[in-house]
């Protein structure tokens, strides 16, 4: 394995840098490179990703100048190697970005001595995203419709909306892809090319919503669901492009869909294997053209509210609550917290825990502000603050804004710190919201300050935070059932947890864009009963979550781990099972007995997961058993409600 070198000239390069001429591993191919990428970026180990990119594209830049210095046959070496990054292990990284929030060098679970760390050592997110995308062009990589997607999605994320939209304008010009105004249909576009295209107005859109742009938001709404109109008629959208030349345009990146059907097999089960990824891409897409459309409407109809003078709704509010900077300031630092993030569970979450990590509640202050800083809008958010006159903000940012006498607020956003010391991080945190939301004394969230009635609901508390149900949802995705959820049980709070930053991003636009008819006229209602935390989950149960707060813990259709583990759950006696290692996945036996320590005793906590797949079914059941087995005091059972876990349930037409 690949040896931590630390260097002193550059902290981005810690891990990997080391002179052209020295390194050992400039023949390893750059699939392998990208490999290797891939399992840090689904591990959350941004730092390191973030280090191996940044040497990739510094070695091909170095062999591209030793080319042109060298002789013909040290340049026909260079030119048929395969060593170079490329536009797959550019999209692998942005999608790490987008699955995690900017923070200060957080691999997996080990956090770095943030005293010890430069100021450049931020990586993760938009942050990451941007230093990727300026290195592109040094080492020739050809972005496809995914880099733009993933990284204009990065932007918007981080209510960068202008910059978004330039590189929108880009995407538009380097594929052909023409104004939609007084346009029926496109038929020389490739229709994932229009999807991409819709996918990225629509999060425009969202982060102009966010800013309380209105009519920028409407404007990117409608073109978007232009784009939908002429891909729902476009005679293409359908097949895949008969021109193989235009395929191969167009198809780099992973647009496994569009592959040419002419193109060689390796074995005779690829026909029916195309078959099938042909039939379950179509049904995707159908299903991501739907919830996009919904979105549209819904964004749309938010950001056409009438506000005119005339009109009744705007007599006594405004017709959006982001158009209100301080309200999306509190509703950010209260409702999203972000603690760490990755593509999937890794194996750290199923040890056993030796020690619970004493927090640091002002080093995980300083994340948490860090990360919406960068990643959700709030460095954005405090630009707006600056130009409503808000003194104390004002004050509290003097020393970055004394050279600046413009109210412009692009130049005043810019002039904000990247970096924010830990006494600034704790202003900041007592200016929007008072006290901290996480606990001095255990390092637990202090839900009642979380779910602390704030801005414009301050006077419309439904109790006590103390007396409302607490309830978390683990792998919320992007939070759909959750906040449907939220909203027919108004009086009780809920939290969702996902790995993934974007899904808690989407998930916190749904809470504070929520949108609905009264009385024939549509308005903005908030959900303000629910917070979407970004961690593991175990993790989260196990060090963020004071034991016996939690009513109800919901897990509904997790993911399963490899299915050649999982069939091991139909034999729970045999040695394979009994020695076999646990998988990472997210409801191992550690989540369990954290769950069941978080849940309010005596039988009055509930965890209730729902499953379609019935070999995980059977693993899931196994697991509690032995886990039990372990400890059986972790659950206290009702005496009317003791059921023995062994016992055989109905399972549509099988059993477990």
């Amino acid at each position: 394995m690949l040896q931590s070198r630390k260097s002193k000239n550059t902290a981005l390069s810690y891990f990997f840098w080391e002179q052209f001429q020295q390194f050992s591993y400039k023949t390893v191919p750059i699939q392998a490179w990208t490999a290797l990428l891939k399992g840090y970026v689904h591990s959350g180990m941004m730092a390191k990703a973030d280090s191996l990119f940044n040497h990739l594209c510094f070695t091909q830049s170095s062999k591209s100048a030793a080319s042109e210095r060298g002789s013909d046959r040290h340049k026909r070496k260079w030119e048929g190697s395969d060593t170079g990054p490329n536009v797959r292990t550019l999209n692998t990284l942005l999608r790490g970005c987008l699955w995690t929030a900017t923070s200060f060098g957080i691999d997996g679970n080990d956090i770095v001595d943030i005293k010890d760390m430069p100021q450049n050592t931020l990586v993760g997110g938009v942050i990451t995203a941007e230093r990727a995308w300026s290195l592109c062009g040094s080492v020739n990589i050809k972005c496809d419709s995914s880099s733009y997607e993933y990284y204009i999605s990065l932007l918007a994320q981080s209510l960068k909306c202008k910059a978004a939209e330039d590189c929108l304008q880009k995407m538009r010009s380097e594929f052909g892809i023409p104004d939609c105004k007084g346009v029926e249909t496109i038929d020389d576009v490739d229709p994932t090319m229009l999807e991409s295209l819709v996918v990225c107005l629509v999060v425009v859109a969202r982060g102009y919503a966010l800013l309380g742009e209105r009519n920028d938001g409407q404007r990117c709404a409608a073109e978007a669901l232009h784009y939908l109109d002429i891909s729902a008629t476009n005679k293409t959208s359908s097949a895949p492009l008969s021109s193989t030349s235009s395929a191969k345009k167009h198809t780099t990146g992973g647009k496994k869909a569009w592959r040419d059907s002419n193109a060689p097999t390796n074995s005779l089960d690829d026909g029916r294997s195309n078959g099938r990824r042909e039939e379950s891409n179509q049904l995707f897409r159908s299903h991501r053209l739907s919830e996009l459309r919904s979105e549209v409407y819904s964004l749309r109809d938010l950001c056409s509210i009438d506000t005119s003078p005339s009109s009744e709704h705007t007599k006594h509010t405004r017709s959006l609550s982001t158009e209100n900077a301080s309200y999306v300031a509190q509703m950010l630092m209260t409702r999203l917290l972000c603690f760490s993030g990755g593509g999937t569970t890794g194996k750290d979450a199923t040890k056993v825990a030796t020690k619970t990590r004493k927090s640091n509640v002002l080093d995980d202050n300083r994340q948490l502000i860090h990360s919406l800083w960068h990643s959700f809008g709030l460095k954005e958010t405090v630009g707006r603050l600056l130009t409503e006159k808000d003194n104390d903000m004002r004050d509290m940012f003097h020393s970055a804004l004394t050279k600046i006498s413009s109210k412009d607020r692009k130049r005043k956003q810019s002039a904000l710190p990247s970096v924010l010391s830990t006494e600034m991080c704790n202003s900041l945190m007592s200016h929007v919201v008072g006290d901290g939301v996480i606990s001095r004394d255990s390092g637990c969230i202090d839900f009642a300050q979380v779910f602390k009635p704030v801005g414009i609901d301050s006077g419309t508390s439904l109790g006590t935070q103390e007396s409302k149900s607490l309830n978390i949802e683990l792998g919320a995705g992007s939070g759909d059932w959750a906040c449907l959820q939220a909203k027919l049980n108004p009086s009780e709070n809920y939290v969702t947890v996902e790995l993934r930053a974007d899904r808690v991003a989407q998930t916190f636009a749904k809470c504070i864009l929520q949108h609905q008819q009264i009385g024939g006229r549509g308005k903005n209602t908030p959900l303000t009963n629910v917070c979407c935390v970004g961690s593991e989950c175990g993790l989260f149960l196990r060090d963020k979550i004071e034991p016996g707060s939690v009513k109800t813990i919901f897990v509904n259709h997790p993911e399963p781990p490899t299915q050649t583990y999982s069939e091991r759950a139909d034999k729970p006696n045999s040695a394979t099972h009994i020695e076999a290692e646990e998988p990472a996945h997210m409801l191992n036996s550690q989540t369990i007995t954290s769950a069941a320590a978080a849940l309010e005793s005596n039988g009055k906590g509930r965890l209730i997961i729902v499953t379609d797949n019935l070999i995980y079914a059977r693993l899931i059941c196994h697991t509690l058993v032995r886990t039990l087995e372990k400890d059986n005091k972790l659950v206290g059972l009702v005496p009317s409600e003791v059921r023995d876990l062994r016992r055989v349930e109905s399972f549509g037409n099988a059993s477990i």
